[in-house]
This record gives C-alpha cells, structure tokens and sequence, in this order.
C-alpha cells in the first residue's frame, strides 16, 4: 500500500462521477520511483487477458500510450494541436523515468491553473493536453470502453471474448457492481469479482426511483419487455403508495431524465422562444431538471416574454445570481441587450458561464463577476445604471441586498425580482419592506405562472401526457411570483 498527499489537488475541479481520486494517477511517476515503465488501469476494469504484450510495446520516445477515446472526451474544451487524439486515460502505458525528467505533475499543475475552467473531465484533460502530438495509439481491445446503459447483451458478448478485447472498461455511472446496471453485463463481471475470495463483496443496492428507472432502460434496451414492464409497474405501485412523501424526488427523477433526453435529441441548443439559438454547455451547475423547458422556449416564460418587452429602450443587462448564464449569455444570442454583467457567486456557476459564453461566441460581451454585496451598484455609472435592466435571483438575498439607496442608483432600470419570502419566517414582512422602498422609485407589477399550450411542439408527441406537462412543472414548493419594477 502507498500513501500519497493529495492536497495539491484536493480542490481541483470535481463533477459527474469524477472526484479528487482521479488525479492521483498524475502522481504515478513520483509515487513509484522504482519503476521506469507501468501500466495504469482504473478500478472500472476487467482484464480478461495477460498485459505483458501492452507493457512491451515501444512508445518511440514519447511519454504515454493509450487508446482514443470512445465517448464525450471528443468536447473538452482545452485547445490541443491540430490533429491531435484525445485518448482516454483509463488504461495507460507510462514512461515512468521519462515522465519524471520532464517534471509531469508539475506540468500539469500549471496546465491545470491555465485551463481550470475547460476542464471537463478531470485529469483525462489534463493528460491529453500534456501529450498532445506526443502519444502511441493502441488498438481498441486494450481499452474497449462500454457504456452500460447503451450496450446491447449480444454486442457486449462478441466485446467480450478475450479474443476481442484485452481489458473491458466500464465507463459512466452505471458500473457493474450496482444493482442497476444491466444484468447481462453485472452477471459477467460478477463471475470474475466473486474469485477474488473477497468476504462481504456485495453489489450497491438500488436507492433511487432513476435507478430503478435505468434498470428498466437496459431491459427494455435489450428487448427484456417483461422485467423491465415489471420493474415500471413495482415503481409505479411504489410511487402510489408513497406519493405523498416522495412526489417531489420522483418528479424531479423523472424530469431529469426528460431532460437529458431532450437535451440529447436538440444536442443543447434552445429551439424555441426569445432565446432561440442559445447554446447550453452538457455541464450544468443549476437547473439540469430545468434544461428541457429551456431547450423549448417555456422556461419561464411570462418573465421571459416581459424580459424580451423591456429590452426596447435598454441596452445593458445585469443579471444577479446568474447560475448557468441562462439569462445572461441568452439576452446577448437573442440581440435584446449590448453587453451583460453576471453575478455569481458558486465558483462552479462562474466556470460553467463562461464555458457558456464561450460556447456561444459572446465572451467579449459577457462580464462575469463573483457575488453582488451592498456595494455593487457602485460598480455602475450613473449612465450604465439608467441604461439597465436588472434580473435578480438570488434566494431571499434580495431583501438584503436591495434597500432605498439601491433602488435610488437604478431609479431608471426596469428590475425584475423572484420573489422568496416563504424562504422565511418573518417573510411577509421583508416583502412588505422591500416594496415600501421600491415603491418610491417604481411602479409595481406582480409576474406567476400561466398556461403553457404543449400542441405545437411536435418533438413532445410521443411523450406520455404525464411526461410533457412535467417539462412544464419547474420543481417549485410554492407557485411561482416575480416582481417587475419600472421607473415612475
């Protein structure tokens, strides 16, 4: 057993199903002093077949080995030269000595600290950057990547006889060990893990309605109608009998999914309504259950259609507590502002919007700020403030933040408000307050949800009825309340 200090990378970027682990391969060389050579494999693989004709192969003077990735690697946003493979790090054949005469994880401290904010998937990125133009591809079968919720049994059978593939490679969140992956393939890899005489090596039970929901997928994906009919129906009995207490946790289940459905079939772009064109990263930090209402204009969409209203006679938009940038990169694709501030303050929102604003072209446009303190209108001009529009959305730091003298500094803005109150005890009196100042500036008028007319999107005809109103619903304990303030 080696230890390592991790510390370095302790607060590097995390996400999907990567954590602080995945950076400790960047270690290897350091770790292992008395090797020059090794192969690195993640713990989501199963070698069926003996490496040494991997460990053997020459790398012509470069560094690593490995082979081209067969998954999302293909968006990391980090530049690499033209023509460069971005490979997939789970299986590695490493220069140890080389890598140590070129000082690696050094390097890739300071690629980290350069591109921090394209990293997608964590040190695969970082590796791929590192050896651009400098790696030995191998063939597939030392690397052959699965994804377990899209594999067919009949496919995954021909991958994996040894004859086809030296190393399987699980990739995603549904690994052979939990009790949601698709049968066929756990029942494989358990038939491997069970000769390890390892006591109490159990799978990690179903704990969530989408998991069960995946199983039910893969069945269905591999023609299982029956299983997977059954396991819909246990969902469907369990969900009656605590529909109450769990309403919540499986709508928003089942939104996600809708979601990332969508998201998948319009690949992220926004097809309807004011922000049409508008491109969302696959990275999302706030509101992925919200994605599919995005993608089809309803997100919404009484602010939306009176945002796009007030934009006529302003150029400038200042969008506090700006999450993904949805608004604020949006108002800029659609034309309706000059230029956008965005407050933020999760360091991880930050990232994703200019991931956003990159992705849309729109950077020299967008200003990304941390989080809006009492100080922050005296960031603005008095010529910038009476040329604002302000969206705030900021979880009950609004009856904070705003008071008389702010709403004096934009007494010329048009804001918009989502309202918190039964965020707190003392609630209606905080909304009563914040009016009584804005009421001296502004004239009043009160935003909910009304109805939205599901007939024309021809992409939702072949969802349930239960499924398309869900896009609709936006997961809110309470009915949804705006304020819109404009100048007296």
């Amino acid at each position: 057993m080696i230890t390592c200090d991790i510390s370095v990378v302790s607060h590097w970027k995390t996400g999907l199903h990567f954590s602080a682990a995945n950076y400790l391969r960047l270690f290897a060389p350091n770790l292992l002093v008395c090797e020059d050579k090794v192969i690195y494999l993640d713990c989501d693989t199963l070698v069926l077949t003996d490496l040494s004709d991997l460990y053997a192969t020459s790398l012509n003077g470069f560094l690593l080995g490995g082979v081209v990735n067969n998954g999302l690697g293909g968006t990391s946003k980090i530049p690499r030269v033209d023509g460069d493979t971005y490979i997939n790090s789970g299986v590695l054949l490493m220069d140890l000595k080389g890598l140590r005469e070129d000082n690696f994880l050094e390097k890739t401290r300071v690629l980290y600290e350069a591109y921090e904010s394209e990293i997608t998937f964590a040190d695969q990125c970082l590796i791929n950057k590192y050896a651009e133009g400098k790696k030995v591809l191998f063939d597939q079968k030392w690397n052959r990547q699965i994804y377990t919720d899209r594999a067919k049994n009949s496919e995954f059978s021909n991958l994996a006889l040894s004859s086809n593939s030296a190393v399987l490679h699980f990739l995603g969140p549904h690994k052979p060990w939990n009790d949601w992956c698709n049968p066929f393939i756990a029942k494989f890899w358990w038939s491997y893990a069970q000769d390890l005489g390892i006591e109490n090596l159990k799978p990690i039970p179903i704990s969530s309605i989408y998991h069960a929901i995946s199983l039910a997928d893969a069945q269905h994906l591999n023609e299982d109608y029956k299983d997977s009919s059954w396991i819909r129906g246990d969902i469907i009995k369990y969900c009656l009998k605590h529909i109450e207490a769990l309403d919540a946790q499986v709508a928003e289940g089942k939104r996600l999914k809708i979601s990332e459905d969508i998201n998948r079939s319009f690949q992220g772009v926004v097809r309807y309504g004011p922000f049409k064109g508008l491109k969302l990263g696959e990275k999302s930090w706030w509101g992925s259950a919200d994605r599919a209402a995005m993608l089809l204009g309803l997100y919404e969409q009484e602010v939306l259609v009176s945002l796009q209203s007030a934009s006529k006679n302003y150029r400038y938009f200042i969008d506090i507590g700006a999450a993904d940038g949805y608004y604020g990169i949006g108002v800029i694709v659609a034309g309706l502002f000059k230029k956008s501030w965005c407050y933020e303050i999760s360091q991880l929102g930050r990232d994703t919007i200019k991931a956003n604003s990159q992705l849309n072209s729109v950077s020299n446009q967008i200003v990304i700020k941390g989080k809006a303190d009492s100080g922050f209108a005296d960031e603005f001009s008095d010529e910038e403030a009476a040329q604002s529009v302000l969206f705030v959305d900021i979880e009950g730091g609004e009856f904070e933040l705003f008071e008389k003298k702010t709403f004096e500094k934009f007494r010329q803005s048009v804001i918009f408000f989502e309202l918190h109150d039964n965020f707190f005890s003392d609630g209606e009196e905080r909304l009563s307050r914040l009016r009584k100042d804005a009421e001296k500036f502004f004239r009043v008028s009160t935003l909910t949800t009304t109805a939205r007319d599901l007939s024309s999107f021809e992409e939702l005809q072949k969802l349930s009825d239960t499924d398309r109103w869900l896009i609709c619903s936006e997961g809110r304990p309470y009915l949804m309340t705006w304020w819109r303030l404009d100048p007296l």
